[in-house]
């Protein structure tokens, strides 16, 4: 009867393996790994072409808004930058980036954007919460800073950097769920044995790496309300831990649907005589032998 309610069980998580829910990440689990690497491949993809648009709406954007609105700014040899004018100017200063020409270090622009992108005589420079990255000119480049030569760049180079930004999405995320889930997966299974959950260590490799499938989608939809200015900076980066922890939960929601460990029957018990429906014969005792 236990092994009929054991088998009842998993076919009750198998019937919807979608790493929505706690069931569907304990399907996962417990089903063939190519329903894992379906998911997996089906939401690093939708994640990667996600995260194009997002760089294409924010970034992109102001980049060829900073190439239409600069004019002739200077010209970079020699490894320095020869601006045309020793004034300081924003080309674009948006919510997302900004691009500033630097003629004068000593009169740096002020810019609100997340990212700020100074083009400065000795070198280019990045600004963010992060910090500050200082970058030096190619001493072998030559380059007009305007409006004719950074468009025909810019459109050369567009689609390349795009499809290289969501393949490279794509496979980061693929390789940061089996790296995560390699570390997860000891972890469950030690909470697993302590909630008598009848699961291998390479099931709870399979959960976990279900389980981190929410939080991955939850981290896009952050970077989409960031991109359509619902989101701000610190906001994103507060999705950051907390998509991690959605991980988490999945994880354990996923283990405590898993299906107990049947146990044997007691081998110090003798087994109880059958019972049966025969009636019991007995012996008469006026009769005789």
């Amino acid at each position: 009867m236990e092994e009929q309610d054991r088998d009842e069980d998993r076919t009750r998580i198998r019937a919807s393996p979608i790493p929505t829910t706690f069931g569907g990440v304990a399907a996962l689990a417990c089903g063939p790994v190519r329903w894992l690497l379906s998911w997996q491949a089906f939401t690093a993809t939708a994640i990667g072409a996600a995260l194009t648009l997002v760089l294409l709406l924010t970034w992109a954007r102001d980049i060829e808004q900073a190439i239409a609105d600069v004019g002739t700014a200077g010209e970079i040899r020699d490894g320095r930058f020869y601006p045309s004018t020793p004034k300081s100017w924003l080309v674009r200063n948006s919510s997302f980036l900004g691009i500033a020409v630097v003629g004068d270090p000593a009169d740096e622009p002020i810019s609100a954007a997340d990212v700020n992108l100074w083009i400065e005589p000795e070198g280019w420079s990045m600004h963010s919460l992060f910090g500050r990255l200082d970058g030096r000119y190619p001493a072998t480049l030559r380059a007009s800073v305007d409006r004719v030569e950074m468009s025909g760049l810019w459109s050369a180079w567009k689609a390349p950097i795009l499809l290289t930004f969501g393949l490279a999405t794509t496979i980061g995320v693929l390789m940061t769920w089996v790296l995560l889930a390699t570390v997860y997966s000891p972890v469950l299974r030690l909470v697993s044995g302590f909630l008598n959950r009848d699961v291998g260590l390479g099931d709870c490799w399979k959960l976990a790496a279900a389980a981190l499938l929410p939080g991955a989608l939850l981290m896009t939809g952050a970077f989409g309300l960031y991109a359509t200015h619902q989101l701000a900076l610190v906001g994103l980066l507060l999705a950051s831990p907390l998509h991690i922890l959605v991980g988490w939960i999945y994880c354990l929601g996923g283990v405590w649907r898993l299906p107990k460990i049947v146990s044997g029957p007691n081998p110090f018990i003798p087994p109880m005589p059958e019972e049966t429906d025969r009636p019991v014969e007995r012996s008469n005792p006026f009769r005789s032998s």
